[in-house]
């Protein structure tokens, strides 16, 4: 006679936290946005004193704002909220009275649109406090920019000198070549991919920060460290997602200790792309495919409708393409409302994006075509 399967155990240790506690772990040590900014820090020193010698030129009349520019995953929101914290601890050292930190689209909606610029917080704060000096740091500005420019454009006039905002690099150099937005002078901060030790020393620093005992050495040796650091490609955040799917992986496997063989069988289960497989994959796209890989990671996802009507192609000829893209391992797909949408794995964002640009400078730097 077969019992009956009380799911109440298993939901308590989920939500308990107990299914960690097997590994040596009091709780999930990867979850994407971490409260904990500034414990987290790694190797960005160097940014941040450029980013502080900037705060101090634009508080000066010297630039109307700063923009910290990378890639997908590189660290700008996890970067930008550092800064924020560091500089209100410091707000009387720089001579700043008041900060404000705008996380992100919704925030921006639900403080800027829907009451009005005139109305938000930081409008009300300088116009009780026209002498104070303030900074608003804006994640996102480039999300901002995109969808509501009318709104983007009133802040440089009310909040000019204030203003620091993250940009993805390619949004960024979007608007510069957009003529009918002339972006103010800014001070470019640029963020860079991390160098292997400093994603083994975020690791560690996460790890750290959940430690029950030393069961976590058996599920978290160095090796792993290391390896999940190579295929992370320098990218923060594909680090800390390959790292939550390994921990996945651990526990459905109720594993105990790791091996390296073990370790090669989950890269296989999430088909780990390895940068120089990217690269040589992107090399033999033609010149549509990669100008159509551009396009779906700029929308997020698309259909091949869109694909269709945006390179003037019929619906045969795109669908063709998206499948050999995705026979590639560049695109996966998903339904929703009843159609087929295309769309870049997160973790192959950014290594796509940074390697197509490398291919536009080779191209331009033998041809001399800047256009």
């Amino acid at each position: 006679m077969i019992s009956e399967i009380d799911p109440r155990e298993e939901i308590e240790e989920i939500f308990s936290g107990s299914i960690y506690k097997r590994i040596g772990l009091k709780e999930d040590p990867f979850i994407i946005d971490p409260p904990n900014k500034i414990d987290l820090f790694v190797n960005r020193t160097q940014t941040f004193n450029k980013l502080v010698r900037s705060v101090r030129n634009m508080l000066e009349g010297f630039q109307p704002h700063i923009g910290v520019l990378g890639s997908h995953g590189i660290g700008k929101s996890h970067f930008a909220e550092y800064s924020y914290e560091v500089l209100k601890i410091n707000k009387k050292v720089i001579g700043v009275e008041k900060l404000f930190y705008i996380k992100g689209k919704k925030a921006f909606v639900d403080g800027f649109v829907k009451r009005g610029i005139e109305n938000s917080s930081p409008a009300k704060y300088k116009k009780l406090n026209p002498k104070h000096k303030i900074l608003i740091f804006f994640d996102d500005f480039d999300v901002i920019f995109k969808r509501y420019p009318r709104e983007f454009s009133a802040l440089f006039d009310l909040f000019n000198c204030c203003m620091i905002g993250t940009w993805d690099t390619y949004a960024w150099a979007a608007l510069k070549t957009n003529p009918e937005f002339k972006i103010p002078k800014t001070d470019a901060i640029y963020l860079d991919r991390l160098e292997d030790k400093y994603l083994i020393n975020l690791l560690e620093k996460r790890l750290k920060k959940v430690r029950l005992n030393k069961k976590i050495e058996k599920v978290f040796p160095k090796f792993v460290l290391e390896k999940l650091a190579v295929i992370s490609a320098g990218n923060p955040y594909s680090l800390i997602t390959y790292s939550k799917r390994y921990l996945d992986f651990i526990l459905d496997k109720e594993l105990l200790e790791i091996e390296g063989k073990t370790f090669t069988q989950f890269c296989n289960k999430i088909k780990i792309q390895f940068i120089e497989n990217i690269k040589r994959g992107v090399e033999e796209l033609s010149p549509k495919q990669r100008r159509m890989l551009e396009f779906i990671m700029k929308y997020t996802e698309v259909s091949s409708q869109e694909i269709s009507a945006r390179f003037n192609m019929t619906r045969v000829a795109a669908m063709f393409n998206l499948k050999q893209l995705k026979e590639k391992r560049f695109l996966e797909n998903k339904f929703k409302d009843r159609i087929n949408f295309y769309y870049v794995p997160t973790e192959l964002v950014f290594e796509i994006t940074d390697y197509l640009e490398n291919i536009k400078e080779q191209t331009t730097d033998r041809t001399g075509d800047t256009s």
